[in-house]
């Protein structure tokens, strides 16, 4: 049995090329669906920044605004445990 990370919470996704936190809205057949979702080009140590929800840089994007993340390029995606990065950095 496969078990997903419920729609409302706060995920990190990571893609071929970059990493994202937001909160999973929607997904479909071709998309993850964030909001209040960030681009986090620098984490540092990975392990620390999911434990931990430190980063080095952060670009987000406008409060509510809906960021599609095509499944194709999908890497992996866990819960994040922490709030969400939402500060330029």
């Amino acid at each position: 049995m496969q078990k997903r990370i419920p729609v409302g919470k706060n995920v990190i996704v990571r893609t071929v090329t970059m990493i994202y936190t937001g909160r999973l809205e929607k997904v479909t057949d071709s998309d993850l669906v964030l909001v209040d979702c960030s681009w986090i080009p620098d984490t540092e140590r990975f392990m620390q920044f999911v434990a931990d929800g430190k980063v080095r840089e952060c670009e987000p994007y406008p409060d509510g605004l809906p960021v599609y993340i095509n499944r194709g390029a999908l890497l992996d995606m866990c819960e994040f445990k922490k709030e969400l990065p939402r500060s330029q950095k």
